[in-house]
């Protein structure tokens, strides 16, 4: 956590924006004039790493000034009709990009400890994404009221582990809060799925047409087990000549 002696306001602010702007250029010309080649391979993965991560509290910082444009509504007194509009068109950001930050700053927005966290620069930008992502997957099925003080307690069990564990790690635990916030509705979905799932098979003349819905975990063993038909089929010659897939498409065909 890096600490400033610049004053808490917007003088401040506006001074270490400024700072921050200086030194990124320093950093792209020394990199460019060929500075890279003095630093060893494990020395530049370091460099690499420090960048990165202040980047990461440089793109949050930026997504959560925009969030307080956006909210501000005076951009449309410059002629743009919201955030996303000012970033296409004001900054040359891609669309994706735009919608990005624009998303970004509401997400930080509504998770205050993740905010901090990643401002601190105790978490990444992907681990925020992560938290965000995983807990409101996990409260889909809620009220409104109840979702504002479920997605406290997820952010509570997830950000923890986003400042001890990989990214990875936390999705995985992010897709077992559900059985945390919301245990009603995940036993409603599993029944939901249960009755959804179906497969029929009509004969039509020399043909049978199929139809279904399955689960991922029954979809793939019957997709096993079909494999395993064709491949013995392959196998054992018992296609005529020509409906032996040939060339350098045959694996393609025969799958």
């Amino acid at each position: 956590m890096c600490s400033t002696d610049l004053p808490a306001d917007g003088a401040g602010l506006r001074a270490a924006v400024a700072d921050a702007a200086t030194a990124l250029m320093r950093v792209g010309a020394l990199v460019q004039a060929g500075a890279v080649s003095d630093v060893s391979g494990v020395r530049a993965a370091g460099l690499a790493g420090e960048l990165l991560g202040a980047l990461g509290v440089g793109d949050a910082a930026a997504a959560v000034l925009g969030r307080r444009a956006d909210r501000s509504l005076e951009l449309r007194a410059a002629g743009f009709a919201s955030l996303r509009s000012y970033l296409i068109t004001g900054v040359g950001l891609s669309r994706g990009h735009a919608n990005a930050v624009v998303a970004r700053g509401r997400s930080l927005e509504t998770y205050p400890a993740t905010r901090g966290a990643v401002l601190s620069g105790e978490v990444g930008l992907d681990a925020a994404r992560v938290i965000s992502e995983k807990v409101e997957h996990a409260i889909c099925d809620l009220t409104e009221e109840t979702k504002r003080a479920k997605r406290a307690e997820g952010e509570a069990v997830l950000l923890p582990l986003a400042r001890a564990l990989t990214v990875d790690d936390v999705a995985t635990a992010g897709d077992k809060l559900t059985e945390v916030l919301d245990p009603q509705g995940r036993a409603e979905r599993a029944l939901r799925r249960f009755e959804l799932q179906s497969l029929t098979l009509a004969r039509v003349g020399d043909h049978y047409v199929v139809n279904g819905a399955l689960p991922v975990d029954t979809g793939a063993g019957l997709v096993t087990i079909l494999e395993a038909m064709v491949d013995q089929k392959f196998r054992s010659g018992s296609l005529r000549e020509d409906e032996q897939p040939t060339g350098d498409d045959a694996a393609d065909a025969r799958r």
